[in-house]
């Protein structure tokens, strides 16, 4: 049992010494150098022909889909976050707005009259054969608005 015992301690020690002794050789010797052989590759993308890229106005990010109202004006600063099917032939968009709830549905409720758009309730509006309704919700570090409506052909 000692002899075991011994002879495990002498390969132990024989494994720690070769382990030092090949960390010891692959260290690299003086100081090391980047050479840069290429750009870097976020320097080549742009977004200059993204469609999805562009923006609506100087303060309104993302893309209107095709048939949204395009004489709707849409609280600024905003950015578009989600669109999509609401059913029965109606469609939404989704912007979120950094500010309070109660300034972005005033102001946006005031610039919807100003542009043509009438409103009973404030929440659902009309322009003609067009119809819109908006829905505003308080959201943690801003507001969120739900617009449904109606694709134009």
């Amino acid at each position: 049992m000692r002899n075991i015992n011994s002879t495990a301690v002498v390969m132990l020690a024989l494994l720690v010494a070769m382990t030092a002794a090949c960390a010891q050789e692959t260290r690299p010797s003086g100081e090391l150098r980047t050479e840069e052989v290429a750009p870097p590759i976020d320097e080549l993308l742009t977004t200059e022909f993204d469609e999805r890229g562009r923006t609506r106005g100087p303060e309104v990010s993302g893309v209107l889909p095709p048939g949204f109202p395009a004489d709707l004006p849409l609280y600024v600063p905003s950015s578009i976050v989600d669109l999509g099917d609401s059913g029965g032939g109606w469609r939404y968009v989704t912007i979120f707005a950094p500010d309070p709830e109660h300034r972005v549905s005033a102001q946006m409720k005031r610039q919807v009259g100003q542009a043509g758009w009438s409103s009973d309730d404030g929440l659902s509006w009309g322009n003609g054969a067009r119809s819109v309704r908006l829905h505003f919700d308080d959201a943690a570090a801003g507001t969120e608005v739900r617009i449904e409506y109606r694709p134009q052909g």
